[in-house]
């Protein structure tokens, strides 16, 4: 999980996250996958999420609802469980 509520503290917490990915030797494709508790802002895409594609964008079929339920209301609806993958990685989504 990321913060829920200060866009610093998610850009900090991604930057966590992508620096142990980086600590990798193995260099085999990543899926990063969770409940990242934001949406996917240009500030989180452009900084430390420049190596990955949103699985959506590569999937050939999307079923079921995009959003989830961030607390008791449906206007607290939004796309916070994020899968992506590796811009190398040879995959079909």
């Amino acid at each position: 999980h990321l913060d829920h509520t200060f866009a610093a503290a998610q850009v900090h917490g991604m930057q966590a996250i992508c620096k142990k990915i980086g600590e990798r030797t193995d260099k085999l494709p990543v899926i990063l996958m969770g409940d990242f508790n934001t949406e996917l802002t240009p500030t989180l895409l452009n900084s430390e999420l420049l190596d990955f594609n949103n699985s959506k964008s590569r999937a050939q079929n999307r079923i079921g609802p995009s959003q989830t339920r961030t607390g008791w209301y449906f206007d607290q609806l939004k796309e916070i469980d994020h899968i992506l993958i590796s811009k190398q990685a040879p995959v079909v989504v």
